[in-house]
């Protein structure tokens, strides 16, 4: 049913362009437009097309070596998450392993594919030129590494996402943006784009990136390397962990605060791997400081850890009654059929 949902998705946008351009007819520039494509995919349990699957088939593709989990630091949030995942059911240094990793890569492959069409569908209409199109995603797969699965923490491999923009003029064509950005800065940088003035906005917590790109242009032009302070939020709350969590990113350093629990530090650049947790070194103490400052001036630990429990116990009446009734809130798009056959 995913890999049906994502193709009725991809044929839909697919056709977009096209339809506007017959219902709509006029120079693309008087016919502006907004549209928001969302895949399923690449995501567990990695249902692929025989045609992607095929092509990792005879991949020799390395796998993560899970460490035994008193050699690397570990948070409770860890345990949450692998109780949620059940993660110890698994045996994740297996080679049948192997076969998860393969069709990883063949959902990645496939969704390659129809990005590349997507991007190709304006410029059926003329419109490429004159379109910012943005591609990334919520969250990654920590895919053994460290011994977990899935999401539902803070390491690099599950908060870290592609963001590959393509403005109009293929404007910046090439450059790579080192500085950890963030999902809620998305929206202020297409009103940047789309030359929506101060005025008619309303406040939003993210930032525009056209400033963060023109620092990056400014390091490549003076071959430089681009430092960035800026720092980057995440949070995670009360979804199978017991707790508020919070991360800030800040330079080569991540900090993670499960509230009423425990604290991590990790240097990024002399750690990638996240193995050392540096929140108990004395050296680092002023870092860790500075980051958990960060946290509480951005955070209401306190508050939303009350708003928390209480939307829980809302979602619990809701989750009651709907199995009383045998109702789904799942969404159901709805079409007019009169538009979906051709005589």
């Amino acid at each position: 049913m995913r890999i049906a949902y994502d193709e009725e998705a991809q044929l839909r946008a697919r056709h977009f362009p096209l339809d506007r351009a017959i219902r709509r007819p006029g120079t693309p520039a008087a016919r502006p437009f907004c549209l928001y494509v969302s895949h399923h995919h690449p995501h567990d349990p990695f249902h692929v097309t025989q045609r992607d699957r095929d092509l990792y088939a005879e991949v020799d593709i390395p796998l993560s070596d899970p460490p035994a989990r008193g050699d690397i630091a570990r948070s409770v949030m860890d345990d949450w998450a692998d109780d949620a995942h059940e993660t110890a059911r698994y045996a994740l240094g297996d080679p049948g392993n192997r076969r998860m990793t393969c069709r990883a890569y063949a959902a990645l492959t496939m969704v390659d594919r129809w990005i590349g069409e997507l991007v190709d569908a304006p410029g059926a209409t003329g419109e490429l030129e004159n379109t910012l199109i943005m591609f990334t995603a919520d969250h990654g797969d920590m895919m053994t590494e460290r011994g977990m699965v899935h999401k539902r923490c803070f390491y690099e491999w599950s908060v870290r996402v592609p963001l590959i923009a393509r403005f109009p003029g293929a404007e910046h064509a090439g450059l790579r943006v080192p500085a950890p950005v963030s999902l809620i800065d998305l929206f202020p940088t297409v009103l940047d784009v789309a030359g929506v003035p101060a005025e008619r906005r309303t406040p939003v917590d993210g930032d525009s990136l056209l400033p963060v790109v023109a620092r990056a242009v400014r390091a490549r032009d003076a071959a430089e390397a681009d430092v960035a302070d800026r720092p980057v939020f995440s949070e995670y709350h009360l979804e199978k962990v017991h707790a508020p969590c919070f991360m800030v990113r800040r330079g080569r350093y991540r900090y993670v605060l499960v509230h009423g629990h425990d604290e991590q530090l990790f240097d990024l650049e002399a750690d990638p791997g996240e193995a050392t947790d540096l929140a108990t070194v004395p050296r680092f103490a002023q870092v860790r400081d500075a980051l958990r400052a960060l946290v509480h001036d951005r955070f209401d630990v306190a508050r939303i850890e009350a708003e928390s429990w209480a939307s829980v116990a809302k979602r619990v009446v809701v989750r009651d009654a709907m199995r009383a009734n045998d109702t789904h809130r799942d969404y159901e798009p709805r079409f007019d059929p009169t538009i979906r056959f051709v005589c």
